[in-house]
């Protein structure tokens, strides 16, 4: 063998050796890109996903809220107009017109009844 053949011979192997490490430095690298971008990926898929599910809890809060707005406003109302009806109920007229209504008469002189000592009732 000739000194000029051997050395051919060693930058071939170095060469192959090289472009086969090379390349398998390029395969690594895309498939940890592969890998990399399929991570994140699901992340962003995940995170989407909670910030669907938040927002829609918010709006069913939201409606939830308004609902019971909506109630109290009814319940404010209510109170309002019994309020009114007891107010009416407790007029001077009402009741003078309820005293007559039961038969009852006006007492021209009052006369007590004193009881003189207490009486006590045994209970069974």
């Amino acid at each position: 063998m000739q000194p000029h053949s051997m050395s051919m011979i060693t930058q071939t192997i170095t060469t192959n050796y090289n472009k086969r490490s090379w390349l398998a430095d390029v395969k690594v690298f895309f498939s940890n890109t592969i890998m990399l971008n399929t991570i994140t990926f699901a992340v962003v898929i995940i995170l989407a996903v909670a910030y669907i599910f938040h927002v829609n809890s918010v709006i069913a809060q939201g409606y939830e809220i308004q609902e019971l707005e909506q109630q109290i406003s009814e319940l404010q109302l209510q109170n309002q107009q019994l309020e009114l009806t007891s107010q009416q109920a407790k007029s001077l007229e009402n009741i003078n017109r309820s005293i007559k209504m039961l038969g009852f008469q006006e007492v021209d002189e009052l006369e007590y009844i004193s009881v003189g000592t207490s009486s006590y009732v045994l209970a069974e």
